[in-house]
């Protein structure tokens, strides 16, 4: 993998990786530059699980999910009195 090395001022091979997780969420690895030992990071996509792909159909809904809708009920208050 490469990266940016700021001492070097060009790309470089990690070594020692680390995948790390910053504070506004994003993921990145850290490691030290082959050439002069400083430290670099690069950005890398999460390894997450992507979302399945929308459904086309209702017919293709699992059938614990078909079920009828329930009209919509007013509160009503009751009545002390």
């Amino acid at each position: 993998m490469e990266a940016y090395c700021f001492k070097c001022r060009g790309k470089c091979e990690i070594e020692h990786t680390e995948k790390v997780f910053l504070a506004n969420d994003r993921v990145a690895v850290r490691g030290t530059c082959a050439a002069c030992g400083g430290t670099v990071y690069t950005f890398v996509k999460d390894d997450a699980e992507p979302e399945p792909p929308p459904l086309e159909h209702p017919a293709d809904l699992p059938p614990e999910l078909l079920h009828p809708i329930e009209p919509f009920k007013p509160f009503v208050p009751p009545i002390h009195g």
